[in-house]
C-alpha cells in the first residue's frame, strides 16, 4: 500500500537547505536483475537515470551495498537507497527514513543495510547525508531477467514520482 499524502511530506522536511560540495542526492539502486524483481531497484534507478535529471543528482547501480559506498554519499545531502522487499503486497512501495546504525554483522560487504552504509560515511568522514529508503515489494524472485507485472508498474509510479523532486532538490 502506498501511502504517499504522508510520505511525501516526510520527503519534503528531509531536504536540507545547506549546499553541497558533490552531488545534492545520491540515488542508489540495489538489487540482482537476474532474480525477477529482486531487480526491482536496479531497475528505477535506471529509470530515474533515463529521465536525464540535472547534474545534482548522481545514479549509483549496486547488487550489493559496500563500505566503499561511503566516498560516494559523503558529499550529497540526501541518499535515496531503492530495493526490493519480501513483505507486503507485490507492486507496494514502502518508504522509510534512514539513520546512521552500524551493523551487527562483523563480515563486511554482502550483508550490509542501508543504516551500515550511512554508518561507515560518519565514522570515516564525520558526517552523513539524509537517507530514505524506497522498497518495492515483489513476488517472483526466481532466476530469470523478467520481473513480476505489479512490480514493473510500481517501478515506474516510483521514478514518476522521484524525478520532479529529484530536479528540484538539484537545482
Amino acid at each position: 500500500m502506498e501511502r504517499w499524502s504522508t510520505s511525501s511530506q516526510a520527503l519534503e522536511m528531509v531536504m536540507p537547505d545547506e549546499p553541497s560540495r558533490g552531488p545534492a542526492v545520491v540515488v542508489i539502486g540495489i538489487g540482482n536483475p537476474l532474480r525477477g524483481d529482486d531487480g526491482a531497484g536496479i531497475i528505477a534507478a535506471e529509470a530515474i537515470l533515463a529521465r536525464e535529471l540535472l547534474g545534482g543528482v548522481e545514479v549509483v547501480i549496486q547488487q550489493q551495498l559496500t563500505p566503499e559506498l561511503a566516498l560516494v554519499i559523503e558529499p550529497a545531502r540526501l541518499v535515496l537507497f531503492i530495493d526490493a522487499d519480501l513483505e507486503g503486497p507485490p507492486g507496494s512501495i514502502k518508504i522509510q527514513r534512514v539513520r546512521p546504525r552500524p551493523s551487527s554483522d562483523p563480515l563486511l560487504g554482502h550483508h550490509q543495510d542501508p543504516a551500515a552504509t550511512l554508518a561507515w560515511c560518519e565514522s570515516l568522514y564525520g558526517t552523513a547525508p539524509q537517507g530514505l529508503l524506497f522498497t518495492i515489494s515483489g513476488s517472483k524472485f526466481e532466476m530469470g531477467d523478467e520481473m513480476s507485472l505489479p512490480v514493473q508498474r510500481a517501478v515506474g509510479r516510483l521514478a514518476d514520482r522521484l524525478a520532479p523532486r529529484l530536479r528540484r532538490w538539484s537545482e
